[in-house]
């Protein structure tokens, strides 16, 4: 077996643990190590393009919870927020993610759920109404990467999680222990967090949840650095045209251009620059995501390209 790098332990994968005699181009979980993370991200945008019952379920009780914490949010009341978000942990059950020798889980504590409702309180795109989605939080919500998007995903859709992994272990005779506490259960009906027990596997009496291989990635759907570059320094580009500023360059047959790194010196690189811009144009998110959309929809990101 080989190691895995930076640790001492050799690493394992839920095959080899469970023996399942299969590799990963014949599983539909991520085979991840049970040791240790799997450098990959769950993806929401993934959920939003695919017609499983998996994914449309996934999306509803996704969508509910991110609605009910804005709507906390531009309501004002940030106690329910804060709430709401305390009961997101690390998922050390799904061994995703970047944690450094064994994976550890860490809830996000007073001070972080405090900064991520703050954050969140600070995006004009937020209070407006034009945030609508989780994954918008990359482009728009300082502070919001690809790891906390993917965290947050799998503590919502734990359900949904908890009911594909029996399936999964049923499906290749994978033992199962009884009453195993699931964590915090999102209900998109009462739209709170409960708990609850089921059947889960569990590795060394840590239980251990499965994740389609469909919905990670190495790299997320949404980035900002891509939406800064395509869209809002080229709706920056427009308006420096528009003023006839002295960052306009008239080039030899005659049409206008700005250099894209003179904008990014005038205006920077902070997300606040792109809820103004977003505020002024509403259109550049729509016409964004739906470029996201088009692009998952060519097969770019429908295959799983990971090599765990």
């Amino acid at each position: 077996m080989m190691k895995s790098k930076g640790r001492g332990r050799a690493r394992m994968r839920v095959s080899d643990y469970f023996r399942l005699g299969r590799r990963q181009p014949s599983l539909d979980f991520v085979d991840v190590d049970i040791w240790g993370d799997t450098p990959l991200f769950v993806d929401p945008s993934v959920l939003r393009q695919s017609p499983t019952d998996f994914a449309n379920n996934s999306v509803i009780v996704l969508q509910d919870f991110f609605s009910t914490v804005l709507a906390a949010i531009r309501a004002g009341d940030h106690s329910r927020a804060s709430f709401l978000l305390a009961a997101l942990r690390e998922p050390n059950e799904t061994h995703l993610g970047f944690s450094r020798n064994k994976a550890r889980g860490r809830a996000l504590g007073p001070t972080s759920v405090q900064n991520l409702v703050s954050a969140f309180a600070d995006s004009a795109a937020v209070l407006s109404g034009l945030l609508t989605d989780l994954e918008d939080s990359l482009l728009l919500v300082e502070g919001i990467g690809p790891d906390l998007i993917s965290d947050i995903t799998i503590n919502v859709i734990r359900g949904e999680l908890v009911r594909y992994t029996i399936d999964q272990c049923t499906l290749y005779g994978m033992q199962l222990r009884e009453s195993v506490p699931t964590g915090k259960i999102w209900n998109h009906q009462t739209h709170e967090w409960e708990d609850h027990f089921d059947t889960l596997p569990s590795v060394r009496a840590e239980k251990l949840l499965l994740v389609p291989k469909w919905i990670v990635r190495r790299q997320v759907t949404y980035t900002y650095n891509t939406f800064y570059s395509d869209f809002v320094l080229s709706y920056l580009e427009r308006s420096e045209i528009a003023l006839n500023t002295n960052l306009v360059h008239t080039l030899q047959d005659g049409r206008k251009r700005v250099y894209k790194g003179d904008l990014e010196y005038k205006y920077g690189r902070q997300k606040s620059l792109a809820n103004r811009v977003v505020s002024e144009d509403p259109t550049l998110l729509s016409r964004y995501k739906q470029s996201r959309a088009a692009f998952l929809e060519r097969g770019s990101c429908s295959i799983y390209f990971c090599r765990v």
